[in-house]
């Protein structure tokens, strides 16, 4: 019989479930909005007020945030180019004006076991160099993502631009440093940071043409918080939920996002 019903209705079982989902979703927020009125309210904030600081919070309300616009926040690009893809808002946060974090003036290189220059070199032998530099007070499974994810990184940044000095027979050059037992860091000259920043910035700004393209809107998808310090990470039991800064220049309220992911 209930089946008859949608079908009749024109809407099959999923079709049912999607709009329950969207119907949840609107109530829980028009609830939160409620309550974040109320909270307003008892600290003193006229009700006309409270409320267009709740539209201004709304219109800001992102879904990943990522703090920090230097090159190891920006080389999680995997991860906001995915959300973007799947129609997610992002946003890249930067204490600074947007291609002036430290990483330009970064010389050496991107570590990554491509056993370009030693055919003896894989992601093991990487991370084992990585827990004896740090004495092994690292945290063990960030350095073994970091050593097997390495090589598809710089692979990625090629593929977004980057021009890493090569070998005569055309691979990525690696040469040595610190730490490692063989020559591991692809390199660009001396100025690996700049050219990364570059590169980064540049993909950024390709997607945002892309986005205006097919909406009219540089920042529908991905907006860029250039001078905004974030000032409180919002907790939800023990994890990152949201966040909450202001504009440097202004002080004006800047950002909530749902998820976030920070450079330490």
């Amino acid at each position: 019989m209930l089946e008859l019903l949608l079908q009749a209705a024109g809407l099959g079982i999923e079709g049912v479930l999607v709009l329950l989902c969207l119907i949840f979703l609107v109530v829980e927020l028009a609830l939160e909005c409620i309550v974040l009125l109320l909270e307003f309210c008892m600290f003193g904030v006229g009700f006309v007020q409270a409320v267009l600081m709740i539209f201004n919070l709304l219109a800001l309300l992102l879904h990943l945030a990522l703090i920090g616009a230097a090159a190891p926040t920006l080389l999680g690009a995997g991860r906001w180019i995915e959300a973007r893809l799947a129609g997610k808002r992002t946003a890249i946060i930067s204490k600074s004006l947007f291609g002036k974090a430290h990483t330009v003036m970064a010389e050496g290189g991107a570590a990554a076991a491509m056993g370009n220059a030693h055919p003896d070199d894989n992601w093991m032998v990487h991370f084992r160099d990585t827990m004896r530099g740090g004495k092994f007070l690292n945290n063990y499974r960030m350095a073994e993502l970091h050593a097997k994810e390495a090589p598809d990184r710089v692979w990625e940044l090629e593929t977004y631009g980057a021009l890493f000095d090569r070998t005569k027979d055309g691979k990525i050059s690696q040469r040595n440093f610190g730490g490692h037992e063989y020559p591991r860091l692809a390199h660009v000259g001396d100025r690996t940071g700049l050219e990364l920043i570059r590169t980064l910035q540049q993909k950024i700004v390709s997607l945002q043409q892309e986005d205006f393209r097919n909406t009219g809107d540089y920042e529908s998808r991905i907006r860029v918080f250039a001078e905004t310090t974030i000032t409180e990470l919002i907790l939800d039991g023990d994890k990152v939920a949201g966040a909450f800064g202001y504009y440097r220049e202004n002080g004006e309220d800047a950002i909530e996002a749902k998820t976030v992911d920070c450079e330490c």
